[in-house]
């Protein structure tokens, strides 16, 4: 991924992956990690995703996620990628997911991100707390919080040794509560009281 973004080994990659919308908060990734761009020069924000509403009001959200580094001078810290299928390899690529989502039923980018011990930063939205756990797999925020998640992360940014102990430990959640056997006999359940 870095390559392809023609970015150097010793960039710090935040990625927020998930459809561009008002109820995923991009903004407030956007604000905060352009505010951190000149305390980490290495510092670069990836969104993997794309907008579904054609709604005026949706455009012009899209677009003002670019203002805070437009504003800066430091756009070229800014990737759209747009829809990708191979969201297992990118989470494999980045050093951290950001997830700013004021509403989330149960995030499935959470489950795949702690799956690939990656490290996780995420809002308490929705069922988010049926996933990770607070600064044991993850660090959980309130949603909307440009300011704390500002100070977050840069705390976490410099912080190698956390952000490897979040991503083994969200590693190990999920082998423990959404292990393949557990799921599937769960699946067997239903099936067999709906038949």
């Amino acid at each position: 991924m870095k390559r392809e973004l023609g970015l150097t080994e010793e960039t710090f990659l935040i990625a927020n992956i998930g459809q561009i919308c008002l109820r995923k908060g991009q903004d407030v990734a956007a604000t905060a990690i352009a505010r951190l761009v000149t305390q980490f020069p290495d510092l670069h924000l990836l969104f993997v995703g794309e907008r579904h509403s054609q709604k005026s009001e949706s455009i012009e959200y899209e677009q003002s996620l670019r203002e805070p580094f437009l504003q800066a001078g430091i756009e070229d810290h800014l990737h759209f990628t747009g829809f990708r299928m191979e969201i297992n390899r990118i989470l494999n690529e980045i050093d951290l997911l950001v997830h700013t989502a004021h509403q989330e039923p149960l995030g499935r980018v959470l489950l795949e991100s702690a799956a690939s011990g990656c490290p996780i930063v995420a809002t308490t939205a929705g069922g988010t707390r049926e996933i990770l756990g607070h600064n044991l797999s993850g660090i959980l925020l309130p949603p909307g919080d440009v300011d704390l998640l500002e100070y977050t992360l840069a705390e976490l940014i410099p912080d190698a040794y956390r952000q490897t102990q979040l991503g083994q430990e969200a590693l190990h959640q999920m082998e423990q509560k959404f292990s393949i056997s557990d799921s599937a006999a769960g699946l067997r359940a239903i099936w067999e009281r709906l038949l």
